[in-house]
């Protein structure tokens, strides 16, 4: 891709070969090295189609010649990968198994951990850049000429209000850890700080990542393994459930349900609930743990059928049909996915 555009202008203007070796040689690495690196760590199993669609394509990136001048070598590259793309987009029959979906779902856990984490880091870092303006602005007498909104689709200060403005003053107050004395700041380097913010940002990947367990990973394991959904347990996932509902429900403060917690033993009750370095150390570690128990198939899943009994409001009654006829599932069927869900949220 990143040779895309200028391959293309080369060869709509009917050029023929690269001018000198070097160009080849660039033109070759920023095509191979990001084909075959990721080859290397994510090579798909023999016989799937996957393998049969890229195979192609990487043997070709592998043939490349770095002498050869010619121009055709590279885009007959280029044209392959997008024949391939093309393919891809289209979807391969691959049955996936339980190994792919519990690492997806590592990955994705670590990818937004870390984005949460760097969240906060990332509007310091703007925050920074416009106190260093103010600042230069007061050394040079300018205070009243300072703006005091802070536009964020513009992310910059302006002296507009506006639907998208917030005042600098309060978005520094929402966001920053507040003044340090000199023991404060001695100790930012070994110390993390917390915010209400942190916690919030924390609160993003826990609340995202367990509706995933339940709304995907969960239930495509379920199906690969033949069985309910409620079949497929995890002691951490029931933990960082817990997690999910103090951040979703009391604001992010632990309740006493994280008494509960044997794995992941975090925060004390009325405590807010801010991950630290090494809670996320714990965590990955935890996951690398459970990695085989959620792949494996779970034991024998037996329940008897019983009669529930309650009344509930009318529109509650035409709201939940409405949507099981648009899922096309019984009402048995969404009334005990239902209870199980209000269940383990709040167990």
């Amino acid at each position: 891709m990143p040779f895309e555009m200028s391959i293309g202008t080369m060869r709509n203007g009917g050029v023929k070969s690269f001018p000198h070796a070097q160009a080849v040689e660039l033109t070759t690495a920023a095509i191979s090295s990001p084909i075959l690196g990721h080859w290397d760590v994510a090579e798909p199993a023999p016989g799937t189609q996957l393998r049969a669609v890229i195979t192609p394509v990487v043997d070709a990136v592998r043939a490349i010649d770095p002498t050869d001048l010619s121009l055709d070598q590279i885009t007959r590259v280029l044209d392959m990968a997008k024949e391939a793309e093309q393919r891809l987009a289209e979807g391969v029959d691959d049955p996936e198994t339980a190994e792919e979906v519990v690492s997806e779902m590592i990955n994705d856990l670590k990818a937004m951990v870390i984005t949460a984490r760097l969240g906060h880091r990332g509007v310091m870092e703007l925050l920074g850049d416009e106190w260093d303006k103010r600042v230069s602005d007061i050394r040079k007498g300018s205070v009243g000429a300072t703006p005091q909104q802070f536009d964020v689709m513009m992310l910059q200060s302006t002296d507009e209000t506006s639907a998208t403005t917030i005042p600098f003053s309060d978005l520094l107050a929402t966001v920053h850890p507040g003044v340090a004395g000199m023991k404060e700041y001695m100790e930012q380097f070994e110390v993390e700080t917390q915010t209400s913010m942190q916690s919030q940002f924390a609160g993003r990947w826990v609340v995202t990542f367990f509706t995933e367990w339940e709304l995907n990973y969960r239930r495509r394991l379920a199906q690969i393994h033949g069985c309910p959904d409620r079949a497929v347990r995890s002691t951490l996932m029931r933990e960082l459930g817990f997690m999910r509902n103090d951040y979703a429900h009391n604001r992010g403060i632990a309740s006493s349900k994280q008494k509960k917690c044997r794995r992941l033993k975090w925060f004390e009750p009325r405590q807010r609930m801010q991950p630290l370095q090494r809670h996320y150390q714990e965590l990955f570690e935890e996951f690398e743990k459970e990695r085989e128990a959620l792949a494996a198939a779970p034991a024998p899943y037996k329940t008897n059928s019983a009669e529930l009994k309650g009344n509930v409001p009318q529109e509650l009654v035409d709201s939940f049909n409405e949507v099981a006829a648009e899922l096309g599932v019984g009402n048995d069927e969404a009334l005990a996915a239902a209870v199980a869900a209000w269940c383990e949220s709040n167990e």
